[in-house]
């Protein structure tokens, strides 16, 4: 994970993991993909303290998640962030 702080941008391994064929950038939600990937991978972000590791970085306000082998996705990334923690 890396928080680029002059544009705001989150980096971010696995946190919203996603399948298929996804344009390069994005202002929709990831989170639609990310549930889909979730329940066909049988995983999730769901650790001990992640509501709060994931509510601290919503505090950031990025602007942008930067996702690996994903869509960069621009709009309302803290919201996105706390719609995970929850």
């Amino acid at each position: 994970m890396f928080f680029e702080e002059t544009t705001s941008t989150l980096l971010w391994g696995n946190l919203f993991a996603q399948g298929g064929e996804l344009p390069a950038t994005s202002t929709d939600s990831p989170m639609e993909a990310t549930i889909e990937a979730e329940k066909q991978f049988g995983y999730g972000s769901g650790a001990p303290h992640a509501s709060s590791v994931l509510d601290g970085l919503a505090s950031l306000q990025p602007s942008t998640l930067a996702l690996m082998h994903r869509s960069a996705h621009s709009g309302g990334a803290d919201r996105w962030l706390s719609e995970l923690a929850d």
